[in-house]
C-alpha cells in the first residue's frame, strides 16, 4: 500500500522504473530501496533579482519628448497622395465602427473601397452633366412626350425600325446592305 502511495504522490514512472531495476537486480521490492530510487532529486531554486522598470520614458511621451509615429496623419496624407480622398475622409470612422461592430479587416476594407467607388461615380455623373451643357431641370421625369412627333409621322419620312428581335448589336456592310434593300 506504502508503494502505491508513493507512486502517487511523485511518479508513477519512477517507480515503476525502480521496481523494475529491483527485480532485475534480484533485490526484494523494499519501500525504502524503491523510495530511494524513485525520489526526484532535489533542484535548486535560482535567485532572482527584481527587474527594475524605467517609466521615465513613459513620462516623456506624456510630455511629448519622445515622437511616437502619427499613424493618422501619415495615413490621411498617403490617401491624398495616391487620390483616395474619400478613403481618406471616412477611414477614421470606418475603423471605429468595424472595432465595435467586430468586423474583419477584410470586411472594413471592402467598406472602405466601397465607400471610395461610390464618390467616384458620383463625381463622374456630376462632371459628365456639366460637360452636356444640358439644364440641370432636365431629366427623363420632366420629359414632355407630347411635344415629340408620334411614331406614325416617322414612317412617313421613310424611316423604319426593324422589329426588336432582327435588331442586330453590331452594324456590318452586308447588313446595312440588307436593310436598304428591305426599305
Amino acid at each position: 500500500m506504502r508503494l502505491l502511495h508513493l507512486a502517487a504522490s511523485t511518479s508513477e514512472g519512477e517507480v515503476e522504473a525502480a521496481l523494475t531495476l529491483l527485480l532485475e537486480q534480484g533485490a526484494p521490492p523494499a519501500f525504502d530501496a524503491v523510495r530511494e530510487l524513485a525520489q526526484p532529486a532535489t533542484l535548486a531554486v535560482p535567485a532572482l533579482t527584481p527587474a527594475v522598470f524605467d517609466l521615465g520614458v513613459y513620462d516623456r511621451l506624456l510630455a511629448g519628448g519622445a515622437t511616437m509615429p502619427d499613424r493618422h496623419a501619415e495615413l490621411l496624407a498617403m490617401l491624398h497622395t495616391l487620390k483616395l480622398p474619400a478613403m481618406a475622409d471616412t477611414f477614421a470612422d470606418l475603423a471605429l465602427k468595424a472595432a465595435k461592430g467586430g468586423l474583419t479587416h477584410e470586411a472594413f476594407l471592402y467598406e472602405l473601397v466601397c465607400g471610395e467607388c461610390e464618390q467616384r461615380d458620383q463625381r463622374r455623373t456630376a462632371r459628365l452633366l456639366r460637360q452636356s451643357g444640358l439644364p440641370a431641370e432636365k431629366t427623363f421625369r420632366t420629359l414632355q412626350l407630347a411635344r415629340f412627333p408620334s411614331p406614325s409621322s416617322s414612317r412617313s419620312s421613310g424611316c423604319v425600325a426593324a422589329p426588336s428581335s432582327t435588331r442586330r448589336s453590331t452594324w456590318s456592310p452586308s447588313a446595312g446592305r440588307a436593310r436598304g434593300r428591305a426599305i
